[in-house]
Order: structure tokens, then C-alpha cells, then sequence
């Protein structure tokens, strides 16, 4: 959306009147007007998230399910600061991410090793909101944030309950981001929050090693989903991609199933995935091929030589 001239006035002086410096205005999103802010007295820079009266019913949950996400401190959240009443809107203030989002990151190509430790912070994160009873329903690239190499999940705006005490409940479906939807989502039945949270999680990787999507929407009217559905073997152009970049690309593309698996029941969980030995052990099995193929050099050289004086 472009940036609202009279929004960016607002909040510099929302931002001044409340103790900060008002830094530069970053964008407008839905009922939300965002600016960068620096608190005086201790000059730390923070996110100042200004909520329209139409957005704050969404806005008194946001607050409440970010604030206790980041109430242990785990350094996969955006951390929650506060939130105060400014003039019939709700102001909150969030931790500042230095390297913008993971969507600005992804068109100019990750390493295999920076892909793993993103998604192995994605993971991480995940497991801390669902082990606290919510799922967040929105995961997708420009909803992660990088911070000092760390990738951060932020906007909680969608997130919702789906544990009461000792008691799991679906969730309402329809919620989040039509490119990242699991295929049920697009149900009107209720949902597994936690799977929506894995399916998107599993489209967020697929983004980083290719820079682009599997299909534009997990439905059977899709041409690449239709494909996918009817045989969930079958490798487009992209999967073949994925199988044939590195030596892990097979064992990467095995992972990638077990999580796009449109059958809920059968669809790994997030512990699951924490175990899975790509995830777990990239660096000693990584640096175990490279060492393994080195290795086999000398040897190589060994037969060109016999054959070139054949």
C-alpha cells in the first residue's frame, strides 16, 4: 500500500507526545500505520504500531497473545514492549528487527547453511507458540523479521487459542494468507491449527531454496496443486530444482513431503521436524559430504591420468 502522507504526520506526533523520536514512516497495513520510533533517554529503536478504532478488536487480542509469547524472552519472537490509548487508537510498541524481513532476503539467494538456520529458527519459534496453546495462522515470509542474523517471527494478528487447559480445539478456517494456506483452509469446516502453521512453514522453505512458490494456491483448481494432489510424488520443475542443487537436495525434497502432506493426519508436526536429521545435524552431515568428496579427488585424478595416456 503507499504511504499515507497524513498517517505519517499522526504518528510523529503520537510518537512525540508519547516520549519518543519519531525516525521515518515504514508502511501502512490494513487498520495499521507503522513507524520506526527512538525512545528518548535510551535512544533504542522500536516498531510503533498505530491501530485505527476498526482494528483494535483484533488489535486487544494481538496484544494479549503477543505479550505472553514474549514473556519468556524466546529469541524467535519479536519481542512484545507495550501498547497504550492515543487519541481513540491503540498504539503498541515491538522490538525493532535490523534486517527487515526474510521476504527481502529471499530474491537474492541464501545459502544452504543461512536456509537451515532461518528455518531452524522458524521451527524453534513454531514450537515455543504452539507448546503455549496458540497457533499463529499467518506464517509467511514478510511476517518473519531478521534480527542480528536471527529470524524472528512477528504479527500476531491472526494468531489465535487452540488449547484450553488440557483441551485441544479446531480453530475456525479461512484465516491467513491464500498463497500459504494449507488445503484445508480453504474448508469451511474447522481446522488443526498447528498443521495450518507447518504447511506454511513448509512453503516458507520451499521459497527459500527456490525464490518462488510451488502453486499459487493449494486447491484442486490449481494446475501444479492438481498435479501434486492427484499424485504426491510428482516433481515440477521446482522440486526437481531442489532434488538436484546440493548434495542434502534429496534428502531436503524428502522433508518437504512429509510436511506439504495434504492428508492432516498423516503431516509431520514441528517436533517431528526438529528431528529430522537435515534439520538437526546440516553441519556435520554438510561438512561430512564436502570432506567425503574431497577425498574422493585424488583418486579421480588418479584415473583421468591412466586414461589420458590410454
Amino acid at each position: 500500500m503507499p504511504v499515507d502522507p497524513q498517517a505519517a504526520i499522526v504518528n510523529a506526533k503520537a510518537a512525540k507526545e508519547l516520549g519518543y523520536t519519531h525516525l521515518r514512516y515504514l508502511q501502512d497495513g490494513g487498520f495499521s500505520r507503522v513507524s520506526l520510533v527512538k525512545k528518548n533517554g535510551d535512544n533504542t529503536e522500536v516498531v510503533m504500531k498505530r491501530l485505527t478504532a476498526k482494528g483494535q478488536d483484533v488489535c486487544e487480542a494481538e496484544c494479549l497473545i503477543h505479550g505472553a509469547m514474549s514473556q519468556s524472552g524466546n529469541r524467535n519472537i519479536i519481542n512484545y514492549i507495550t501498547d497504550v490509548d492515543y487519541e481513540g487508537d491503540k498504539i503498541i510498541f515491538v522490538e525493532y528487527a535490523n534486517e527487515s524481513d526474510l521476504k527481502e532476503h529471499i530474491p537474492f539467494g541464501l545459502s544452504m547453511k543461512t536456509i537451515n538456520m532461518y528455518f531452524k529458527d522458524l521451527l524453534t519459534g513454531l514450537k515455543h507458540i504452539h507448546m503455549l496453546g496458540h497457533c499463529h495462522r499467518d506464517i509467511k515470509s514478510e511476517n518473519l523479521f531478521i534480527s542480528d542474523g536471527v529470524l524472528k517471527i512477528g504479527d500476531f494478528g491472526l494468531a489465535v487459542r487452540f488449547r484450553f487447559g488440557g483441551t485441544e480445539s479446531k480453530v475456525r478456517s479461512g484465516y491467513g494468507t491464500k498463497i500459504t494456506f494449507a488445503p484445508e483452509n480453504f474448508e469451511k469446516e474447522r481446522v488443526d491449527g498447528p498443521a495450518l502453521d507447518v504447511w506454511s512453514a513448509g512453503i516458507v522453505l520451499f521459497n527459500m531454496l527456490t525464490n518462488k512458490l510451488p502453486w499459487k494456491r493449494a486447491q484442486p483448481t490449481d494446475p501444479d496443486f492438481s498435479e501434486y494432489l492427484a499424485n504426491p510424488g510428482w516433481s515440477g520443475p521446482e522440486f526437481k530444482n531442489i532434488e538436484e542443487s546440493s548434495c542434502d537436495g534429496p534428502r531436503i525434497m524428502k522433508l518437504i513431503r512429509k510436511i506439504l502432506q495434504v492428508d492432516v493426519s498423516k503431516r509431520i508436526s514441528v517436533d517431528e521436524i526438529l528431528q529430522d536429521e537435515w534439520v538437526t545435524n546440516f553441519k556435520r552431515t554438510y561438512e561430512q559430504k564436502i570432506l567425503e568428496e574431497a577425498a574422493e579427488l585424488p583418486s579421480k585424478r588418479t584415473r583421468n591420468v591412466r586414461n589420458s595416456h590410454q
